[in-house]
């Protein structure tokens, strides 16, 4: 038998594997895809929220980034080092650690976020009384814990003056 009428490893592969193999690949370049324009739409929004132009956070930096990179990574086309996201954060005055769990959560989780009522109603947090209440009400298969979606996230951020991120920073410090 010669090398051209040996079968080959991929005629034995059975086509729903591969169909299978190529929807994880599909599914991971979509969430790096969603991941970057998750962050980027982050960065974008506390950028405006100080109310910098996009040469701001770059004389900020003290790197030589120019304004369309600045864009690029903003509108999450283009991927940025670790090093580069931390200048980044540092300058916009954000922890980039809770910043990336909240596009984590976002991407990933759908934005569901899950909070410990206990902790936040042992805390000295504005929503304490809340998270007392809300306890209460929870069946005890519950264990305290709360999923709450992304648009819950916004009202309670709003009724506590800040946005989500603050919000959510300010819940893990508490619990």
């Amino acid at each position: 038998m010669t090398n051209r009428e040996k079968p080959s490893l991929a005629d034995n592969v059975p086509e729903a594997a591969t169909r299978a193999v190529d929807r994880r690949k599909d599914n991971r370049v979509d969430i790096e895809a969603k991941f970057l324009k998750a962050l980027g739409k982050e960065l974008l929004s506390a950028r405006q929220s100080r109310g910098w132009t996009r040469p701001d956070p770059v004389l900020a930096m003290g790197l030589g980034q120019s304004n369309e990179a600045i864009a690029s990574h903003e509108f999450g086309t283009r991927a940025m080092t670790v090093a580069r996201f931390g200048s980044y954060c540092t300058a916009l005055g954000l922890p980039p650690g809770r910043l990336i769990d909240r596009v984590y959560n976002d991407v990933v989780n759908n934005g569901l976020a899950v909070l410990d009522l206990a902790e936040l109603a042992r805390s000295e947090h504005s929503l304490a009384q809340w998270a007392a209440i809300r306890l209460r009400e929870l069946p005890r298969k519950s264990m305290g814990r709360l999923l709450v979606p992304g648009p819950a996230q916004d009202k309670l951020a709003e009724l506590c003056g800040c946005d989500r991120g603050q919000l959510f920073g300010a819940l893990t410090a508490a619990a």
